[in-house]
């Protein structure tokens, strides 16, 4: 009997979705301990969350903190980066479920497609490690829109839905349709319940800033970036196939499954979904050209498109007809194999190529498309469940090796020049003091000019805001911070080691015209300078 159960329970639809859930978390856990995903824009939102526990008021009416996931973290985070880490894979792991939900609800026949793909995703899954805030605008949208198609709670669902540009402001436009489509559904409670909170939020921050148009003067960023940065100089807002390619393999192999092949009625929610997908994917590839908001080409910005794409594709998937004879569905499953890890691979790597592979992919997977196979959509979902979670996206752009490696070249540094143990580090580079862990003893960072000057033009001077935030920040911000007015040769200790990362906006707060005479370079390459103070009254 007990037998009989047990293979019952595995033939249950949302075993699947179970297993697959559990497992991204275990995966996830497992990343969080090695710490290869440690990210700047990580730690910027557990240093947030931490200034929710420090100062609550002063935190959460600061638009740029994201106020909605800085109150959820901030009881982790008080605990320390690990606690944080921990609670901020779970909050993407409830996405799981709740695609699968809404993709029933939608009428797919395997919803567990859909949870597979989402889970599978390498930037989904690199997200949810690094602690970035994207995979939580996913989570986020995803338990708003199960909210809003499978259950009663539509004032909820609603207040969730207007929170939602206070997490990612880029899933503003999938919020907004949302809750114009949601008509009088739930007896117009949704509606209720988005106006609640922005009318509560509002009038809260109103009472805290005393300027009832706070939400406007102290908008969530910059709406242009600061003058004469010379970070704008170096950068390229151009979009090219390759990059484009290896952002969409970033997000899943399989995207080019997506195009909708469906005939028949297709559910308004799903068309939603693939109506932001197509106007985020057009916006945020021209927002870096324009330097609208400080949008770059990060592939996370894109994240919200992925469970369009999930429920494309678990869409499309059952509507392939079964393949005719044993050994076509053997070639067919093995191409499709082949170019969709090849696809993978080029993601992973974030090389040129990735355009390229995406073409061919593209080609061999809508060929075995047309032809029709219900089961090469399962060997697709079979492989990205193999290949996703273990081995995360370079492409994505969030492992510390590809994005920040003078990190490693800084810790050999340290290892190898006895000359280095136990003075005070100086650095301008944002994850040598999560990576040291307390190894070396204090790491100071250097606050750069435009992070500076953002907190200061987004926070209120008028009513202590802006003085209680600095004056938290000032305990912990990548390390121990040090603000440009505290940044002189002579204020610094005697013994002080600068470990300095190639960054042209350095010279905004070590100008050359007084630095350069009082260091003496230990060491340098092209990336990174090990320097100490020149003895002082020395030539």
């Amino acid at each position: 009997m007990t037998s009989t159960r047990a293979i019952a329970a595995l033939r249950h639809p949302w075993t699947p979705v179970v297993a697959i859930t559990v497992a991204f978390v275990v995966l996830a856990v497992i990343e969080v301990a090695r710490g290869r995903f440690v990210h700047d824009e990580g730690l910027l939102t557990y240093h947030f969350a931490k200034l929710a526990w420090l100062e609550p008021r002063a935190a959460l009416f600061l638009q740029k903190s994201r106020p909605p996931i800085s109150l959820l973290y901030a009881p982790a985070a008080a605990l320390g980066w690990h606690a944080f880490a921990l609670l901020h894979v779970l909050v993407a792991a409830a996405a799981l479920p709740c695609i699968a939900a809404i993709a029933a609800r939608l009428g797919h026949g395997r919803p567990a497609i859909a949870t597979l793909v989402l889970a599978a995703s390498p930037l989904f899954a690199a997200a949810a490690v690094a602690g970035v805030s994207n995979s939580d605008g996913v989570a986020l949208a995803c338990v708003a829109t199960w909210l809003l198609v499978c259950t009663r709670r539509g004032a909820l669902a609603g207040a969730l839905l207007a929170a939602l540009p206070w997490v990612r402001a880029e899933l503003a436009p999938l919020s907004a349709l949302l809750l114009v489509a949601s008509g009088t559904r739930h007896g117009g409670r949704a509606w209720l319940g988005a106006i609640a909170f922005v009318v509560v939020y509002a009038l809260l921050g109103a009472l805290e800033h005393r300027d009832v148009l706070w939400l406007v003067h102290y908008p969530p960023a910059l709406t242009e970036p600061m003058a004469d940065n010379p970070y704008w100089a170096h950068h390229d807002g151009r979009v090219d196939a390759a990059s484009i390619g290896a952002t969409l393999l970033a997000l899943t192999p399989a995207w080019m499954l997506a195009i909708p092949l469906r005939r028949g009625r297709i559910a308004r929610e799903q068309w939603l979904w693939w109506s932001f997908a197509a106007f985020e994917l057009g916006v945020l590839l021209a927002l870096p050209r324009w330097r609208v908001f400080n949008f770059d080409l990060s592939p996370r910005y894109l994240l919200g498109v992925l469970p369009a794409l999930a429920l494309a594709l678990s869409s499309n998937l059952q509507a392939w007809p079964e393949p005719p004879r044993v050994a076509t569905r053997v070639v067919e499953t093995l191409a499709l194999a082949g170019a969709l890890a090849l696809g993978w691979a080029a993601a992973m790597a974030g090389q040129p190529l990735g355009g390229l592979v995406a073409t061919a992919v593209a080609a061999t997977a809508l060929a075995t498309a047309r032809a029709g196979f219900v089961r090469v959509g399962i060997a697709i979902v079979t492989l990205l469940v193999i290949v996703g979670p273990l081995g995360f996206a370079d492409g994505a752009r969030l492992r510390r090796d590809h994005e920040s490696p003078e990190i490693a070249e800084l810790l050999a540094r340290l290892r190898e020049d006895p000359r280095l143990a136990g003075r005070p580090l100086y650095t301008n580079a944002p994850l040598l003091s999560a990576t040291l862990a307390g190894r070396h003893g204090e790491v100071h960072y250097i606050v750069q000019a435009d992070q500076l000057h953002e907190l200061v033009a987004l926070t209120n001077p008028d009513n202590g805001q802006r003085q209680r935030l600095l004056a938290a920040i000032a305990r912990d911000f990548y390390g121990t911070p040090v603000f440009p007015d505290a940044l002189a040769p002579e204020l610094l200790p005697s013994d002080a080691v600068l470990l300095l990362v190639d960054d042209p906006r350095l010279s905004l707060v070590m100008p050359a015209a007084i630095w350069d005479d009082a260091l003496v370079t230990l060491s340098a390459s092209g990336r990174v300078r090990v320097a100490e103070l020149r003895p002082r009254g020395a030539p």
